[in-house]
């Protein structure tokens, strides 16, 4: 039970990332434009691959899971 509830808490402190993290250039001989049109299509290749939701979506429903992990929790915890 303990190994649970520390496993819950850390999952707890998990930060979604606003954006990116690591500074892109355009490649060697590609303008501004071409690399706007790739970023572009990495992103949205990317949003497709993981279903990605906002930041306030995502906090949303995490929060909901984890009323619902709660109330699982302490209902099992009861009954013990």
């Amino acid at each position: 039970m303990i190994v649970l509830s520390a496993a819950v808490s850390l999952v707890a402190c998990v930060n979604i990332p606003l954006g990116p993290s690591v500074m892109v250039l355009p490649g060697v001989g590609k303008n501004f434009d071409q690399f706007r049109g790739d970023d572009y299509l990495c992103r949205q290749f990317a949003n497709q691959q993981t279903n990605y939701e906002t930041p306030k979506n995502s906090a949303v429903s995490s929060g909901m899971e984890s009323a619902a992990l709660g109330a699982a929790l302490g209902a099992a915890a009861g009954a013990a």
